[in-house]
């Protein structure tokens, strides 16, 4: 082989090295640009969810018999559950939470309980009827009295749920689940 030969091989080797490693380099480049899209899509997917499943609503007082919370929402066709409390925190088990009410349709009941950090969720009451739809909307009237929550669907009396905790540690209203919160009104009751 000649001299020549040798030198027209080797640029030929090392052309093809090059572009080799330059399409791989590319091939990488691509492959990292297309998971950090995913990554914002996915990051930007949860959030949107969370605005739309999670409502948080600062009460304006603290609570105390003769107060009343008014919750008006709507469910989903696939709706299967949701839920409205009055928790101490930002989230319905930061801390103390006296008061929760989470319609299942899945079971066409409606759970009320409470959840303190010390010693977790309370013993569930489920009696009563189920008084929602999937969707449709639908209004959550919460009286405070002196020893009980008196609960109203749709204006209807539904139930009444029994302070296990106290009453004044409620300091949001927050939604969570298969429903879109249109409306929350706070202030004292008012009369039928």
């Amino acid at each position: 082989m000649t001299l020549v030969a040798v030198i027209v091989v080797t640029l030929l080797v090392a052309i093809i090295v090059v572009v080799v490693a330059a399409a791989a380099a590319a091939i990488v480049v691509v492959v990292v640009v297309v998971v950090v899209v995913v990554v914002v899509v996915v990051v930007v997917v949860v959030i949107i969810i969370i605005i739309v499943l999670v409502a948080l609503f600062k009460l304006p007082f603290k609570l105390s018999a003769g107060k009343e919370i008014v919750v008006k929402g709507k469910t989903f066709p696939n709706s299967k559950y949701f839920s409205i409390s009055l928790p101490k925190g930002k989230l319905s088990t930061a801390g103390d939470n006296p008061f929760f009410i989470n319609p299942r349709f899945d079971v066409n009941q409606v759970v009320r309980n409470i959840y303190s950090p010390e010693g977790g969720w309370g013993a569930e009451e489920r009696d009563g009827g189920f008084p929602f739809s999937k969707d449709s909307q639908y209004e959550i009237k919460i009286l405070v009295r002196d020893n009980f929550y008196e609960v109203f669907v749709d204006g209807n009396h539904f139930c009444n749920f029994n302070h296990r905790l106290p009453m004044e540690s409620a300091e949001y209203v927050f939604a969570f689940g298969d429903t879109v919160i249109t409306n929350v009104e706070t202030g004292d009751e008012v009369a039928p």
